[in-house]
C-alpha cells in the first residue's frame, strides 16, 4: 500500500497564535489502497466568530483541508481497524499504560495552545 497524507495548511494567524506551532500537525496520513490519488479540492476551515468583512476579505480562514471521497474514508477506517488490533493484540496493559500517561501530559503541557485552537474553531473567544 502507498502512504499518502491529507493536506491541512494552516494560516500563519493561527501558528502565530500558539507557542508550539506544531501542533497543528502537517497532515493526516492515509493508506492509498487503490493506487489512484484523486483531488477532491480543498475547503476552508472558517472562525464560526468571523465578522461578515472577516468572512469577505479571507481572514476568517483559520485553515484549509483537503476535501475525501468515499474511498478515501474508507481507507481511513480500513487503518484505524489495523490500528486498533496492533493496540489491542500488540501492546500490554503496562505498555498501553505508558503511553496513555504521556498523552496526559503532553495534553496538560500544551493546554494554553489546545486550548487557543478550541477557542478558533468554535468562535467563542
Amino acid at each position: 500500500s502507498a502512504f499518502s497524507t491529507i493536506a491541512v495548511d494552516t494560516t500563519p494567524i493561527l501558528a502565530s497564535m500558539l507557542s508550539d506551532p506544531s501542533l497543528l500537525g502537517n497532515g493526516i496520513p492515509i493508506i492509498k489502497t487503490t493506487g489512484v490519488d484523486v483531488d477532491y479540492g480543498t475547503f476552508d476551515v472558517l472562525d464560526p466568530g468571523a465578522s461578515s468583512d472577516q468572512l469577505d476579505d479571507g481572514s476568517a480562514v483559520i485553515a484549509q483541508v483537503q476535501r475525501m471521497g468515499g474511498d478515501d474514508a474508507k481507507q481511513a477506517i480500513e487503518r484505524a481497524n489495523i490500528a486498533l488490533s496492533g493496540w489491542k493484540d500488540g501492546t500490554t496493559a503496562m505498555h498501553r499504560s505508558d503511553i496513555l500517561s504521556k498523552w496526559s501530559s503532553l495534553i496538560k503541557e500544551n493546554s494554553e495552545d489546545i486550548a487557543t485552537i478550541m477557542t478558533m474553531e468554535s468562535g467563542k473567544p
